[in-house]
């Protein structure tokens, strides 16, 4: 009897200094003002519970602390339970839904904790969810050192190079970010398409250089995905206009703009061969009437 009158007493003093004003919406749905003062954190997971009709199991480790949460506004259950996330959030702990369980577990475990593939991008807020982000141009190895930072040290961020996609387990409002952050990095730069017309050289000749100086695809391992940037310029030679059109992103096109304007100029050397296409006339015709001008050059007056 002593035991139970003591275990009811302290009951009541973990819930001094909170306050949960139940009021209704215009709507009939039934609201709550929270205000929490220096509250213990498994006394608020309880009135949570209440609130919104969830089931909660808590880890061991979950150790009360002093939680202070003051609102100003009506809450629905929705709204309460978003809060309940974030104060959770603040205080080093995760829940992770199993079905129709909310498991309160600390941040450093929850990513062991089946934390679900959600793919919709309705999910907000600070639930934690893992998802899989598919990148359509950019290479994933690129991507992961940049956005890694961006990943909480409880969170997860791996490349799957096969399928060229990031997985990501993190909460739903910092994995929308690194969605948004993706849509940038991510641009499709690659199918970009610029002509580069010759002076000088012919098509042919500069094409054979260009591809022994940017071998494409010949390296790739075995078994590897072929990454959207591994072969991404492709090189064509217009043989009629003498013209290369390049199709790719813009570092790598102007890195091979710069090598054929490099290329592209007159010959210094005071002997040489040149292949000279003719549109119209007959070679055999025209190379006969050029060396009779030729001979005839030769000969004194």
């Amino acid at each position: 009897m002593r035991q139970a009158n003591s275990a009811r007493l302290l009951g009541l003093v973990l819930l001094l200094g909170m306050a949960f004003f139940p009021g209704m919406s215009l709507a009939d749905e039934k609201t709550w003002t929270v205000n929490i003062r220096n509250a213990d954190i498994q006394a608020f997971i309880n009135q949570v519970a209440d609130m919104t009709g969830r089931n909660f199991v808590v880890d061991p480790r979950v150790r009360a602390r002093d939680v202070t949460v003051i609102s100003r506004q009506s809450l629905n259950s929705a709204e309460v339970y978003e809060l309940f996330l974030a104060v959770l959030q603040v205080h080093g702990y995760s829940a992770v839904t199993s079905g129709e369980i909310v498991k309160i577990v600390p941040n450093t475990t929850a990513k062991q904790g089946n934390v679900p593939l959600v793919q919709s991008p309705d999910i907000v807020g600070e639930e934690l969810i893992t998802r899989v982000i598919p990148v359509e141009n950019s290479p994933v190895e690129e991507l992961v050192p940049v956005l890694r930072p961006l990943v909480p040290q409880y969170g997860h961020l791996a490349a799957v190079s096969s399928a060229n996609a990031l997985i990501v387990s993190d909460h739903a409002d910092n994995i929308r970010r690194i969605e948004a952050i993706l849509a940038h990095l991510d641009g499709a730069e690659a199918e970009e398409i610029e002509v580069i017309s010759l002076k000088h050289a012919w098509v042919g000749d500069i094409l054979k250089v260009l591809q022994a100086l940017t071998p494409q695809q010949a390296q790739q391992q075995p078994g590897r995905r072929a990454s959207p940037r591994d072969g991404r310029l492709s090189m064509v030679a217009d043989e009629r206009s003498n013209r290369i059109v390049l199709k790719g992103d813009n570092v790598s096109r102007a890195r091979v703009i710069d090598l054929i304007r490099e290329l592209d100029v007159p010959s210094t050397q005071a002997r040489g061969v040149q292949v000279i296409r003719l549109s119209h006339s007959n070679a055999k015709d025209m190379a006969e009437l050029l060396k009779s001008f030729v001979e005839g050059a030769d000969k004194p007056p």
